[in-house]
């Protein structure tokens, strides 16, 4: 009895205000040690330092620039809330496999190819990884993929690059 009187009174009520309300502090008075019960965060001791954006970029012959592809016509579905199949890529890390990268370069180049049946074939895949910063201010409502441009040059990382031959074989 005296242990469901206490959960009632020391995280129930408590709980159940803080999410009606919306009111961040709960009671002035409440110890510190009980807020941390009341809020999810308290599951995670440490934030992240960044969060992981990645970007496809094809190029079209050896010399020339790099061309950074939308997601969307890609990864038409979103199964995992805002993220692609690309960024489970990155979270599995299954970058780290050779067979699975070549895999995603040459569907990558394959699907572009259907997309843009007239445009010159690729001759490179590169995924590049922006580190976003938690830090930074966030811009309030859904979260939306930033800009590559965006990023400070020491924030991207180039992942993995692949060479298409015109012979069928690849360097990496």
């Amino acid at each position: 009895m005296l242990f469901s009187v206490a959960f009632l009174v020391l995280w129930l009520l408590p709980m159940a205000y803080r999410g009606v309300t919306g009111n961040r502090q709960l009671i002035p008075a409440y110890p510190v040690f009980l807020r941390y019960l009341h809020v999810s965060s308290c599951l995670f001791t440490h934030r992240a330092g960044f969060w992981p954006v990645l970007y496809m970029q094809l190029q079209f012959s050896p010399s020339d620039h790099w061309t950074t592809l939308p997601d969307d016509p890609f990864f038409q579905m979103s199964p995992f809330g805002y993220r692609v199949r690309l960024d489970e890529f990155y979270r599995m890390k299954m970058y780290r496999y050779p067979l699975a990268r070549e895999e995603l370069a040459r569907w990558i180049a394959g699907r572009y190819q259907q997309l843009h049946p007239h445009e010159a074939a690729p001759t490179g895949f590169r995924i590049v990884l922006g580190r976003y910063q938690s830090r930074s201010n966030v811009p309030p409502g859904q979260w939306t993929k930033p800009l590559m441009d965006a990023f400070s040059p020491e924030d991207l990382t180039i992942l993995y690059t692949y060479q298409f031959q015109p012979a069928g074989d690849a360097r990496e």
